[in-house]
């Protein structure tokens, strides 16, 4: 009751500032909106008309990055109703800075035209004017940007990693645009994880190039790169027990290692030989690669080996220092009742947004995970204690680019694995795998973190797996918001039920905007 009359003060603080007195400032972002949507339209521009629209795109991002921050949030609390009177004292400042954004984005309207059409002056005049134009939008995209990092500057933007939602934002949903958007990034930011995540892109892209031409060669040969481990390197040691055999804890030139297993059938040959070959190189160079940010939150892989005799390969990742012993997996702390170091509501935040970020950041390097559960999501030892703000997330031995054309493994069956992915990706026939599948393996973790309680625990035998689909929403539903706040539960019914993936941009976009934005938001 007594939280039902705060809400209710709440609320009335906030009509006493008068939400109507934003009208009109909402009015100008969604007229900026659209002069800059007319602009991310366009398609088959030359080389100088694809930078002018890229840096519009990444305006425009940008900007609806910071309406969402401050125009987009409930009046719950005390902070809410702060924010609000925040934003009236100011309101006249953004008015007029918004005006003359909307107005030079307006006054570029004559080159977007010709853009569009290709209609411009003829003859001389043409080469003149255009050149005239273009000059003008570049002064008019200076001053917009000016105007809009005073904005910034006035009403800071309230993401835990802005230059993360800037990469992996813009990187998305934007077609033909995406080459133009990589050049202006790495031109103009010199954040490391945007530069990071750029890395990574072009890294995977090079190397599904160089796997597309040792299939054509049908080259069936062993790897030979330099990431190819010699067994005299790596002692393998005892088995995680709780990864059921698809990890061992061993050590790599005398150094703390994890050994994770990926199995093959050795009757492969041809094209499917060839192509396993090249995903497990690439997938080591991927992991290996030493300029992916750091906010992917995954070890540092050192390289691999082929166990003939079992029929797989292993992957060896050495373990950062430093380091107490061997780490911990999310789901055996979760499952040790005796278990004492627990983390706080906010490490436990913590936990799900650094998950959160690292899969869109996988995604956006063009991978996907599948096999995300809390068996997978690994911790760190010190002063005995897990480092409960830095997980890392493994298991990566079914992985895969995200491409049409790539073939797709089906993992095996387990019935302790299966309850945390989507029951379209279980049984026979099974969809193709795509990230919504990741997304609702990401929020079946999430319920875990809430309830700080394994899912298999309330997995009953024989149950089909809708119907459990349907258990974790009623739990996402029902008892989340008690435990971790409306906002958390939101995100992870977002998972669950596959809504982001009919939203109007792509999925990934709404992934990261309605899921691990607002997971970062919990943090700051």
């Amino acid at each position: 009751m007594a939280d039902e009359l705060s809400l209710i003060g709440y609320r009335i603080g906030a009509a006493s500032i008068g939400l109507g007195v934003f009208s009109t400032t909402i009015d100008l972002l969604h007229a900026c909106k659209r002069g800059y949507d007319a602009w991310r339209g366009l398609e088959g521009l030359d080389r100088d008309l694809s930078i002018l629209r890229a840096k519009l795109v990444l305006q425009q991002d940008l900007l609806e990055q910071w309406q969402r921050d401050w125009y987009g949030f409930a009046v719950t609390d005390s902070v809410s109703v702060t924010k609000l009177r925040l934003l009236k004292e100011h309101n006249g400042t953004v008015e007029l800075a918004l005006g003359s954004v909307h107005n030079l984005i307006d006054g570029m309207v004559s080159l977007r035209e010709f853009a569009h059409s290709g209609r411009a002056p003829s003859g001389i005049e043409r080469a003149k004017w255009i050149a005239s134009e273009l000059d003008t939008s570049r002064k008019s995209l200076n001053e917009i940007t000016s105007l809009l990092e005073g904005l910034y500057r006035l009403l800071p933007p309230r993401s835990p990693n802005l230059e993360a939602a800037q990469a992996i934002i813009s990187l998305n949903d934007h077609g033909e645009g995406s080459d133009a958007i990589e050049t202006v990034l790495r031109s103009t930011s010199r954040q490391a994880i945007i530069s990071g995540t750029l890395n990574l892109r072009r890294a995977e892209r090079s190397l599904q190039q160089e796997l597309q031409r040792r299939v054509t060669e049908m080259n069936n040969g062993p790897p030979t790169v330099e990431l190819v481990i010699t067994p005299a390197r790596c002692q393998v040691g005892e088995e995680d027990k709780i990864s059921a055999g698809f990890r061992r804890f061993g050590k790599l030139d005398g150094r703390p290692a994890i050994i994770e297993w990926k199995k093959y059938d050795r009757r492969w040959q041809g094209i499917k030989r060839t192509e396993l070959d090249g995903r497990i190189k690439n997938l080591a160079h991927l992991l290996h690669n030493e300029s992916k940010p750091e906010e992917l939150r995954v070890l540092q892989c050192d390289g691999y080996f082929d166990n003939p005799a079992d029929s797989r390969y292993g992957f060896v990742f050495t373990l950062p220092q430093p380091s107490e012993g061997y780490p911990i997996s999310l789901r055996e702390v979760i499952g040790d009742k005796s278990f004492d170091h627990l983390p706080t509501l906010e490490e436990r935040y913590q936990i799900a947004y650094s998950l959160g970020l690292s899969i869109a950041i996988l995604h956006t390097a063009g991978w996907l995970h599948k096999s995300i559960r809390s068996h997978n999501v690994l911790f760190l030892k010190q002063s005995k204690r897990p480092v409960w703000c830095r997980p890392y997330l493994v298991g990566f031995d079914y992985s895969r680019p995200d491409g049409r054309d790539e073939s797709s493994e089906k993992p095996e069956q387990s019935k302790r694995f299966d309850i945390y992915r989507h029951p379209l990706s279980q049984g026979t026939p099974n969809e193709r795998y795509r990230k919504e599948f990741d997304y609702y393996s990401f929020g079946a973790i999430l319920v875990e973190i809430a309830g700080w309680r394994p899912i298999w625990d309330v997995w009953a035998d024989g149950t089909p797996v809708e119907t459990f689909k349907a258990q974790l929403l009623a739990t996402a539903e029902q008892k989340v918001p008690h435990r971790m706040g409306r906002d958390y539960a939101e995100a992870t019914l977002k998972c669950l039920n596959g809504e982001l993936a009919r939203r109007d941009c792509s999925e990934q976009k709404a992934f990261f905007i309605e899921v691990v934005e607002v997971l970062g938001r919990l943090i700051s």
